[in-house]
């Protein structure tokens, strides 16, 4: 079934309780109404925000807001993408806007426009985590490839998000089961959401003849180049998930 989660669709109660200012945030009021122009750092100076990898496509932020904890305000001047690590129930306070509580699933992924300032509040007991992944290229391309819809055995494929700038899927590889043959013509990031070890056979193009046994971390990005085909076995015990992210 394909499925969207947009942060808009997902903004679901009011907040109407006065939170104390952060550090850096003087006099950041998110009970009711978010924040109004205060000191506004950028997403690199964000100390929650940890830059994990970047090129001319992306820059990839590992992200952690301790339990209790928010983030300072901050803005994104860029179009992102998001993959949320584990449940969690966030509180995302726009500059002018109402304060909002986001209730998110392990795996969701989404797409936000830039062009904002926030601050997200985490109330859980639990760490809130998640891959920020800017988008860094200048355009989308022109006539971008389709993106592919896989089938098989063993294996399930979630259409998460498809619009002119990025196309994501959730996969899910059962113990033993093999990906068909595929594509791949763009680079992608692949995002782990859990760990194992898969096995990737490269029948085409850059790479052909290689065999590559992949041991995946949840949480841990890979960037991976394209120009190739291959196909990918679950050589390990326990279900393999991850997201994997093109930038069109």
């Amino acid at each position: 079934m394909k499925r969207v989660i947009w942060f808009s669709f997902a903004l679901s109660i009011l907040v109407a309780a006065q939170t104390t200012p952060g550090p850096g945030v003087p006099g950041n009021r998110v009970g009711g109404v978010a924040p109004g122009p205060d000191s506004v750092v950028s997403i690199d100076q964000e100390p929650q925000h940890h830059l994990f990898f970047e090129n001319g496509t992306v820059r990839v932020f590992k992200v952690e807001v301790a339990a209790g904890g928010r983030t300072l305000l901050h803005r994104h001047e860029r179009d992102y993408m998001f993959v949320t690590l584990g449940d969690a129930d966030v509180i995302n306070a726009r500059q002018g806007e109402p304060a909002r509580e986001l209730k998110l699933k392990d795996g969701d992924t989404g797409f936000t426009a830039g062009g904002f300032a926030h601050v997200a509040i985490n109330p859980a007991k639990t760490p809130f985590r998640n891959i920020t992944i800017e988008i860094a290229k200048a355009a989308p391309d022109p006539e971008p490839q389709p993106s592919q819809m896989l089938a098989g055995a063993g294996m399930s494929v979630t259409w998460m998000v498809d619009n002119p700038c990025a196309f994501a899927e959730s996969i899910e590889l059962e113990p033993g089961a093999t990906m068909p043959l595929h594509q791949h013509q763009r680079p992608h990031l692949a995002i782990p959401l859990s760990d194992g070890t898969l096995e990737s056979d490269i029948v085409a193009g850059s790479g052909v003849g290689t065999r590559h046994v992949i041991e995946q971390k949840a949480g841990e990005p890979r960037w991976v180049e394209g120009g190739y085909s291959h196909t990918v076995k679950n050589t390990g015990s326990k279900p393999a998930r991850w997201v994997q992210i093109e930038i069109k």
